[in-house]
């Protein structure tokens, strides 16, 4: 029986341990990590967060991961799981304090910046300091007179000051673009740093996502700027304030209780129910549409072969399943968009009826309603 706590990663990565589901459950700073990594993958951490256990919720998310990379499906983390997270997040550690830290996994929301790391990634942030003219040498030491500019820096761009460099502070750094360049006539092209301005964070800033949504917004059509304010707006509630593109509910490989159950919601707009999964499948597999072939969206011959289904369209598709979810609900864009920015509370109001629920309580609407005056204060556009 395992004592994940009495094991480290290093010992999982060289194969002489390995996590899995125990009993009594103990905290394990090494579960910490991995579930924090998986979290920033994609997976739905549950009511607990990443709080150490390895409990049935981390197994699922463990199987899921499997799954989609073509390993062993076990729900345990082993030398040849921990190897394939690894390989997308950088080196994991306990204590990431005292590690120092890569770009990429400051991108990802796995460590920041602070006073005392060294390194490379440390000497990037000083060039990008210095593009937005905060004069600074570029040595690899994070000192006090580092913190400062950086402190500065979120000031001025109406972030948190703290000092460090996070995930959010890094995503505003690195964007060089100017305020309005997020669309150009016709074409999206929003950055992690225009949204992590609008309020965006972690999974939704991730570089890979940042993509797909703007690979949906002008694939399906969704790009003038009220458009898209409001299919941020939409965004911004359906994942948790940007917390999660799979439902709170959900466990990879597990039937679950909900009716619409194994389809749970994934991706951005939250697609849900068989048919639209099975919609969805048929949409990605018509040639026509550019699709890649995959089958793995929607299986025909009963709901036990679709367990996996959540995951694979929240982890492949997370924001052009939310433009298939706009575009199919062809009364959002024969909505009367005249005047869009005078009558944005009655767009909104009639948006989240038809993405989030035709019975959407005031409270509900009025929560999107104020998602998209904060998309509004945070995106100009020209």
């Amino acid at each position: 029986m395992a004592i994940n706590n009495s094991a480290t990663l290093a010992q999982v990565r060289n194969g002489s341990f390995e996590y899995g589901l125990e009993e009594p459950v103990r905290v394990s700073a090494g579960v910490r990590v991995v579930q924090e990594a998986l979290h920033m993958y994609g997976y739905n951490l549950g009511s607990t967060g990443a709080d150490g256990k390895y409990g049935k919720q981390m197994s699922a998310n463990v199987s899921g991961f499997q799954k989609e990379n073509g390993l062993t499906i076990n729900g345990i983390v082993n030398k040849a799981t921990l190897a394939k997270l690894e390989a997308w997040s950088g080196t994991l550690s306990e204590t990431p304090m005292s590690i120092t830290p890569t770009l990429k996994m400051v991108q990802y929301g796995l460590a920041f910046l602070h006073v005392g790391n060294i390194g490379s990634a440390v000497s990037t942030v000083r060039g990008y300091l210095n593009k937005h003219g905060y004069s600074c040498s570029t040595i690899e030491s994070y000192d006090s007179n580092l913190a400062s500019l950086v402190m500065k820096f979120q000031t001025a761009n109406g972030l948190k000051a703290t000092g460090d460099v996070d995930q959010v502070t890094l995503a505003v750094l690195e964007d060089f673009t100017a305020d309005t360049a997020w669309l150009s006539g016709s074409t999206v092209k929003l950055t992690a740093g225009k949204l992590a301005k609008a309020g965006f964070k972690g999974i939704l800033i991730k570089p890979e996502l940042v993509t797909d949504i703007n690979k949906a917004l002008n694939k399906y059509g969704i790009t003038t700027g009220e458009k898209v304010l409001q299919f941020l707006a939409q965004a911004m509630a359906e994942t948790t304030t940007s917390e999660n593109i799979m439902e709170n509910e959900y466990m990879p490989g597990i039937m679950g209780t909900q009716p619409y159950a194994p389809f749970y919601g994934a991706g951005v707009l939250q697609l849900t129910w068989g048919d639209d999964y099975q919609k969805f499948s048929d949409h990605i597999n018509t040639p026509q549409n550019g699709y890649a072939k995959d089958n793995q969206i929607y299986i025909s011959g009963g709901k036990e072969k679709n367990l996996y289904a959540t995951q694979h369209v929240a982890l492949k598709y997370p924001g052009v399943s939310g433009g298939w979810i706009w575009d199919r609900a062809k009364e959002i864009n024969n909505l009367d968009w005249t005047n869009a920015a005078e009558n944005f509370a009655s767009l909104s109001e009639q948006i989240t009826r038809k993405v989030h629920n035709l019975n959407a309580s005031s409270v509900e609407i009025n929560r999107r309603l104020n998602y998209y005056k904060q998309m509004k204060a945070a995106l100009p556009y020209k």
